[in-house]
Parts: C-alpha cells; sequence; structure tokens
C-alpha cells in the first residue's frame, strides 16, 4: 500500500513524459518539464532524469523521495554523494511538548548513526519546556533522542561568535558555544508552517535553530536586542535568519561542510516549537536533500503549495512575509531560489552529483571587533505562545530635526554616515516616513545684522555619534584588567574572576588551546555582564593545558548600531591544567 502511495504521489509531484501541466506549475508559475513558464523570483526545473549534473548554470539540485521511511531518508541523502568529515553534528528541533511533529527518532535513526553524529539543538528564547539545559535534555530522552545518539545541546555553555559577512541587519551572529567542536553538519528540518518567520525549513534550522538565546533574540529583533526576542520588526526578522544562516555557511567553509534535508509530512501552519499545533492540511508529500538551503526550502514551498489542502499554510506565509527569506538569502548569496528538482527513484548510482570537497580544518570567524547590542537591563518577558497574532512592526522613533540658524553654512555629510534627513535607501519600507532623499542646495548669503535670538549651531546626529565614538574608546583604552585568577575546580571545569573594573557595560572571556589565541584554537567566548563565570566540560578536556583572557567593553550608537568598545585583553594569559 506504501508503495503504491508512494508511485501515485511520484506521478502527481514529478510529471511523467506524457503526462498534463503540474499542479505545480499552475500554483507557482515555475518552470517544469511539460512547461516553460518563468518567474521573476525563483524558477524550479522538474526534468526526466537523464543525469545530475544536467541542471544549468545558477540551478541548484534539489533531490527528492515520495518514500517517507528510513530507507527513503537514507536513499535521498546518498544521492547528494557527501562524505562528511571529523565529528559530525546532526541538527535537529527535539520539538516542543507534548504534541509536536517533530521528526521521529526511528525515521532518522539509520542515517545518524550511519555517520556516527551526535545530534545537536539550543535552547528556546520563549521559556517552554527547552528553555534551560536540564529541561531540554530532559525533553530530547523523552522523545526518544538519547535512545539513538549522544545529543549536545550547544549554548550550554553560553555564545560563539561568527561574522555576518554582507548582510544589512546584522554584524555578527551568536550561535551555541559548543557549535565548533564539529565539523560537518546535517541538518534535519521538518518543513512546516510557523507563527513568526511564515514557515520553518532549512534555513530557520541554521539561524534562530543554532541561535544561543541571545543569538534567538538578535534574530528576531534584527540585532537590536541580546535579552528578548519580542516586538521586532518582522521584515528585519527575515532578513535578519538570512544573514545568520549565512554566517553559518560561510563557517562551515563556505557550505562544503554541511547539507540539508527536509521531511514534508505531518505539514501543520504550526512549528515544532508549538506544543499544541493545528492539524496538518497537507497529505505528507516526501523528502528532498540539497547542498544548497534556498534551493531547498524553496522547493519545498513549492511543492506544498501545489499540493491539496495548501491555502492555510499559503495564508500564513504571506501574512508574516517568509518568502522575503529567501529573497534575502538570495541576494546576500546564501543560495539559489533556482533549482532543478530530481526524483532519485530516477537516477542511477553513478549519476548522484559530485561529492564536494570537505575541509577537515575548522574555519574560525576572524577576529574583528564584533558588533552587538547592549544587553538590555529590562525585566526578562513573560512566556509568549507560538499561537499568538503576528509581530507587529515597531514605528520607528524618530529624532527631533535640529533647527539650522540662517546665517550658517549646511554641513557636508560625512563619507560613510547616515543623514537621517536624507539618507532613505537604507531604510526597509516600512520604516520609511521622509522619502524625499533631497539634498538642499546652497543658501544664500547671510544678512549682515546678527539676529539677537537666533539659536547657536546644534551639532548633528553624525557628529555627536562621533563624539561618543571618540569617548567610549578614549575611555576603554584608560582601562586595564588586573587579578585575573584561573582555576581548575573539578573533572573538566575552569573558574575565572578578575577585578571588577567600574563604569563598563560588560566583559568578553575567551580560551583557547595555544598561548597565541590563534583564531582556529578558540574553544570558548561569551559576553558576561559580571567578573566571574564557571565553565564546563564543552571542549574541555581533562589533563590538557589551556589559556584564558578577559576584556572590558562599553558601548555607543553608530549608523543606528549599537557598538562595543573594548579594552585592552587582560596582560599576560591565565594558564590552567584541567582536571
Amino acid at each position: 500500500m506504501k508503495k503504491l502511495i508512494a508511485l501515485i504521489m511520484s506521478a502527481v509531484l514529478l510529471i511523467p513524459a506524457a503526462g498534463n501541466i503540474s499542479a505545480a506549475a499552475d500554483m507557482t508559475g515555475q518552470k517544469t518539464a511539460n512547461v516553460q513558464k518563468t518567474s521573476s523570483d525563483s524558477s524550479v526545473v522538474i526534468q526526466e532524469q537523464d543525469s545530475p549534473k544536467s541542471a544549468a548554470a545558477g540551478e541548484s539540485v534539489v533531490f527528492f523521495t515520495s518514500d517517507i521511511s528510513p530507507d527513503g531518508m537514507m536513499n535521498v541523502y546518498q544521492a547528494l554523494n557527501w562524505k562528511p568529515t571529523g565529528d559530525v553534528a546532526v541538527k535537529l528541533s527535539t520539538g516542543e511538548p507534548p504534541a509536536s511533529n517533530y521528526l521521529r527518532p526511528e525515521l532518522i535513526k539509520d542515517l545518524v548513526q550511519s555517520v556516527k553524529g551526535t545530534i545537536v539543538e539550543c535552547n528556546t528564547a520563549y521559556g517552554g519546556s527547552r528553555t534551560e539545559t536540564a529541561m531540554h535534555m530532559q525533553v530530547a530522552k523523552d522523545h526518544g533522542f538519547t535512545d539513538i545518539a549522544d545529543v549536545d545541546i550547544l549554548d550550554a555553555d553560553g555564545s560563539m561568535e561568527l561574522p555576518v559577512r554582507g548582510g544589512s541587519r546584522l554584524s555578527e551572529n551568536l550561535v551555541g558555544s559548543h557549535f565548533g567542536n564539529y565539523d560537518s553538519y546535517i541538518v534535519l528540518s521538518h518543513f512546516k508552517g510557523h507563527a513568526m518567520a511564515g514557515f520553518g525549513g532549512a534555513i530557520k534550522n541554521i539561524s534562530i535553530g543554532l541561535g544561543s538565546k541571545e543569538g534567538k533574540c538578535l534574530i528576531h529583533t534584527g540585532g537590536r536586542s541580546h535579552t528578548s526576542p519580542w516586538g521586532g520588526d518582522q521584515t528585519a526578522f527575515t532578513e535578519s535568519m538570512a544573514e545568520a544562516g549565512k554566517s553559518v555557511s560561510d563557517y562551515l567553509s563556505n557550505g562544503n561542510r554541511i547539507v540539508y534535508v527536509n521531511v514534508l509530512n505531518n505539514i501543520s501552519i504550526d512549528c515544532d516549537c508549538d506544543g499544541n499545533p493545528a492539524e496538518p492540511d497537507i497529505h505528507d508529500i516526501g523528502i528532498l536533500a540539497s547542498t544548497d538551503p534556498v534551493a531547498i526550502d524553496q522547493a519545498s514551498i513549492d511543492l506544498c503549495f501545489a499540493a491539496e489542502g495548501s491555502r492555510s499554510l499559503q495564508q500564513r506565509v504571506s501574512r508574516q512575509n517568509g518568502l522575503h527569506t529567501l529573497e534575502h538569502a538570495q541576494e546576500i548569496g546564501l543560495g539559489s531560489r533556482t533549482y532543478s528538482l530530481k526524483n532519485i527513484a530516477e537516477i542511477s548510482e553513478e549519476e548522484t552529483e559530485s561529492p564536494k570537497e570537505t575541509e577537515p580544518e575548522t574555519e574560525k570567524p576572524e577576529e574583528t571587533e564584533p558588533v552587538t547590542e547592549k544587553p538590555e537591563e529590562t525585566e526578562p518577558e513573560t512566556e509568549k505562545p507560538e499561537e499568538t497574532e503576528p509581530v507587529t512592526e515597531k514605528p520607528k522613533e524618530t529624532e527631533p530635526e535640529t533647527e539650522k540658524p540662517k546665517e550658517t553654512e549646511p554641513e557636508a555629510e560625512k563619507p560613510g554616515e547616515t543623514n537621517p534627513e536624507t539618507e532613505t535607501s537604507k531604510k526597509p519600507e516600512s520604516e520609511s516616513e521622509n522619502t524625499s532623499g533631497s539634498i538642499p542646495g546652497p543658501e544664500p548669503s547671510p544678512e549682515p545684522e546678527t539676529i539677537p535670538d537666533s539659536k547657536p549651531a546644534q551639532p548633528s546626529p553624525s557628529e555627536n555619534e562621533n563624539k561618543a565614538e571618540q569617548n567610549a574608546k578614549k575611555e576603554m583604552a584608560k582601562v586595564t584588567i588586573t587579578k585575573l585568577n584561573v582555576k581548575s575546580t573539578g573533572k573538566r571545569k575552569i573558574s575565572v574572576s578578575w577585578k571588577k573594573v567600574s563604569k563598563v557595560k560588560g566583559y568578553q572571556v575567551q580560551i583557547s588551546s595555544v598561548r597565541n589565541f590563534r583564531d582556529s584554537k578558540i574553544i570558548f567566548s561569551k559576553f558576561l555582564s559580571k567578573n566571574s563565570i564557571n565553565i564546563s566540560k564543552g571542549k574541555l578536556k581533562s589533563g590538557k593545558t589551556y589559556y584564558v583572557r578577559t576584556r572590558a567593553f562599553t558601548t555607543y550608537r553608530k549608523n543606528g548600531k549599537t557598538v562595543k568598545a573594548y579594552s585592552k585583553w587582560s596582560a599576560g594569559s591565565g594558564k590552567v591544567k584541567v582536571l
């Protein structure tokens, strides 16, 4: 019976040579084997299977099977012909109790064990049963994941910074501090709707899914808050997911050490972070695999939207502007929305995609000055259920215009700075209030007589920002971290403390396996508000010597973002041998 259903599904989705225009083409306006429709946003080529290398330049390959079973999972993964190197992480959602539609262990067990993978997850930022590591591990056990593999909560010991290159919302992405412990990643995503993102697939799994609590808050708020995920602008949120996802792909040898599998079953409009999701409206479709997270999510959208009963999912995605995540992801180079969908039932073993060349050496982020938001010192937000109404846009707070006296010449705009009266191109449309963008010409010569009650010229916002930056860096240059005390307090445990510094916002602590703190050897990095920390397990190894350093920071505003200014690192390196 299952084979009959699979054959019927395959015929509906993949178009036999003599068939008519597919439902997918009717629904999405994409290219298929029998119709040449095009879309300015994305295109798909569903081909008669000749070769996995037959996709045109610029297209990514997405493999498909209608067999949702352990064998189907293994077969679609093996079609990638990709070989992981080193320690392998399998990223998935452990699922919110009591009734979420997470991927069941019996479906993924063979794949996870075939690569000797460790299941990895991060704690939630919204409360629930997985917001703390001990609680989260209990859920993983209850849901059967600890029975098939080791489970690692990546942010159990804090955050690790990844630089975001080419983004407009984020300058850094904060993932779980254990993220760098693994050399290769397989991302298993249950494709479904999502109350805030519109839909959840591969990109959401490597952005929100890999984010520490701080990282999740940064993504949800478009880089504005480390402490609360609520109240952000929707466009900023969708773009931040794409940018965070790209930082992960960049870190993993520009995507060479990560692959993606999407499972299209139990397709509810609600995410697996909802413990009581809506009943699925769409029948199970199949499993997809790709090396491109944008292509696999676009293919998943197209297949779901073409299916009977998809109206509620389409409405949710539209209401949350979910497709903008894919648009922005393609713009910044994370992947391509143009893809070729290949049914593995019609591909012979020798026709599978050529393997990627993986690199065992872990690429670490460049040690540039990270740009993060000042942690808000507010009371923690109360838990907000996933099924609440979508997050509304936060009105833009505009600054009052500076009054210019008639007799002064207009200030010239400095290169690289934003003039709030004329700069509009970088604002999201939802935030734009005055889009004239006109630049005033030279004013007439001042009158010979001084007006007695005229006000003195006010400094422009950019001048104030420059002054704030100079002051912050000047103050940090005076700061010295002293009395650094590092000791091993137990098996695979380190305690770090130092003398408190007044008038700073916080501290950054790093641990390295080498004295010179080479990027690739930094195993721990975290921002703190206090002058001590206890670190346990993670990548610490008994009997090994480590080096610890710390520095202070304060914050200032620049170009609408909160930026950190740092002191020098603590003199010398705290050296410790772990018990």
